[in-house]
């Protein structure tokens, strides 16, 4: 009896799906545009902005809706919604045991009946729910901004920077169970404990092989994997102190995204005021990943008000993503993508006359080392070269500190890896490491086991109008050993008090009346100097050219720039600026 009516209750779910994806399907030219292909042109534009989103970049509204009533459909539609997900969820998980729950011979067939009760008690309310949730979903903006007012911190005038990127693996229960984990709910909880704990730390902890046990008193934290709702709320409300500005629930809903089930899993975390984001999809998803939201996240954030010289604001870049696994040509496609939207957002979002650039950053899970063979076309990609990787001697091979980040997930449990200090003293040993750390069994990784790296984060070399910048630190975290099976990164760098091309002028000129007075017509100029870059090739990069006519009278200047501890980056620029 219960096997038919199981049968009939999916049945009837299957068809309910079917019906309200055949009828959204004639409305998906009005959701959110999504990346061109590779095969268009990089140069031709993507699709129509909305601009009652993006329409003011001093601030960002908090509402991803029109109006109040997408909301107000929104929240009942959810709220009828997701007790019938949680409770599938749950109820699949029950035939997924942990390796823990295996080894201690735990047993959740007590929970069956209830579980298989609340599926179908919830089912009517996910039927009248859905015809509100899935529409009012898909004319929503793809992410939403919570901004905390009362723990809003005012940018300072400081010139150091920290940016963390981690994969924290919450997904609904049954998601997080075929990846070795249990109570998501929980495990975030735990996240947002050991993140809240470096604020109130005295002294930061001194890195031993670049790595650390604690986490760091980061600037931004870039999250991956965050698919859970409720795991998102705990982070961001246990968080709000910290970081009271955060993009969260960020993705578009539509069958050609993600067959209406998971949004991107991004999220990013600030302590100072995010001024412009939008995100696009990937258009070309496979296998699992078809029923994920997954796209780039771009957010444009405030590091320091106007100074009284200039009137210029110094403002960041981050870009997070997460790319496909498994399929290098996928891969490459994505970052093909990823060059061509992150220019036209910062062309879009940058505001020359009143900012300057302090950083332009990439993070997250690429999904591809910089070792395999089997990887690069992916590590060789044109846009790897715009931007400094702190853990890359060369394409195609690391520095001797870095370590994989991808834990083997059979052993999540053992006892070695459980604990921080635990999960650092296996990665400096060479035995241990290839136990615990490396993707087995990963037909494109071809090198020991321990070194595939598949998390970054990207530093974009100084380019103008941006300022210097050089990195002081890179290490790995031990931080959320038990909760997650990634280890996190962080990279600290400082900006420069100009900008490459005021910098330059400043360094040509002998007069100091007419240093500051010039200074400020360079930077209402960009765009009137000529520039010629090139970097070492020893370390895999292009010379990249610009230029730009100026007047009949000028005077030139040279500047040399060195781009931190790491010597990846090597700079030559010469200028031609015009005198009165």
């Amino acid at each position: 009896f219960f096997f038919f009516f199981l049968c009939g209750v999916f049945f009837f779910h299957l068809l309910s799906y079917l019906f309200l994806c055949l009828w959204l399907c004639p409305l998906r030219a009005l959701r959110q545009p999504t990346m061109p292909h590779r095969e268009s042109n990089p140069s031709a534009d993507t699709g129509p902005h909305h601009e009652h989103y993006y329409h003011n970049t001093s601030t960002l509204r908090p509402s991803p809706f029109r109006s109040g009533w997408g909301r107000f459909f929104h929240t009942v539609g959810w709220l009828l919604v997701q007790p019938f997900f949680y409770s599938v969820s749950h109820f699949g998980a029950l035939f997924v045991p942990t390796s823990d729950e295996m080894n201690h011979c735990m047993s959740s067939t007590m929970y069956f009946f209830p579980l298989l009760l609340c599926v179908v008690l919830t089912f009517p309310l996910m039927v009248l729910g859905l015809p509100m949730y899935l529409p009012a979903r898909s004319f929503r903006r793809p992410f939403v901004y919570s901004c905390d007012i009362e723990n809003m911190s005012k940018p300072l005038a400081k010139s150091s920077w920290c940016v963390v990127t981690a994969n924290l693996c919450l997904l609904p229960e049954l998601g997080a169970r075929r990846n070795n984990f249990r109570h998501t709910r929980q495990r975030a909880k735990q996240v947002a404990l050991r993140v809240r704990a470096a604020d109130l730390a005295r002294k930061d902890e001194l890195p031993d092989h670049h790595l650390l046990t604690h986490f760091p008193k980061a600037d931004f934290v870039c999250l991956q994997e965050v698919y859970d709702p409720l795991a998102e709320y705990e982070l961001r409300t246990m968080l709000r102190t910290v970081y009271p500005h955060v993009l969260h629930d960020v993705g578009s809903s539509g069958w050609e995204y993600n067959r209406f089930l998971l949004n991107s899993g991004l999220m990013v975390l600030s302590k100072y005021p995010i001024l412009d984001a939008d995100f696009r999809v990937f258009p070309n998803n496979a296998k699992l990943d078809k029923f994920i939201c997954k796209g780039v996240l771009m957010a444009k954030v405030e590091l320091t008000k106007a100074r009284a010289t200039d009137k210029r604001r110094t403002v960041g870049f981050l870009f997070v993503t997460q790319l496909q696994s498994g399929d290098s040509k996928l891969r490459e496609d994505m970052l093909e993508q990823i060059h061509t939207i992150t220019r036209e957002f910062r062309k879009r979002s940058f505001q020359p006359d009143s900012e300057t650039i302090g950083f332009q950053v990439l993070a997250g899970d690429l999904g591809f080392d910089n070792c395999s063979a089997g990887d690069k076309t992916n590590f060789n990609h044109d846009l790897l070269s715009e931007y400094e990787d702190p853990f890359r001697h060369s394409n195609g091979q690391d520095r001797d500190f870095a370590l994989g980040t991808r834990l083997y997930n059979p052993n999540l449990h053992d006892s070695a890896v459980s604990t921080p200090q635990n999960l650092k003293t296996s990665l400096l040993n060479s035995e241990l490491r290839r136990t615990y750390i490396g993707e087995r069994p990963c037909p494109e990784a071809q090198l020991p086991a321990g070194y595939r790296r598949i998390d970054h984060i990207l530093v974009q070399h100084a380019l103008p109008p941006q300022m210097q910048r050089d990195i002081t630190g890179a290490n790995m975290l031990t931080a959320f050993a038990g909760l997650t099976d990634h280890l996190a990164v962080m990279v600290t760098f400082t900006t420069g008090q100009h900008d490459v091309e005021s910098l330059q002028y400043v360094r040509s000129t002998s007069s100091t009346d007419e240093r500051d007075k010039m200074s400020l017509v360079l930077h209402n100029r960009f765009g009137s100097v000529s520039y010629a870059h090139t970097r070492s090739a020893s370390h895999g990069h292009h010379p990249h050219h610009a230029a730009a006519a100026v007047g009949p009278s000028a005077s030139s200047g040279t500047a040399s720039l060195a781009a931190g501890p790491t010597g990846s980056l090597s700079s030559t620029a010469s200028l031609t600026t015009t005198t009165t």
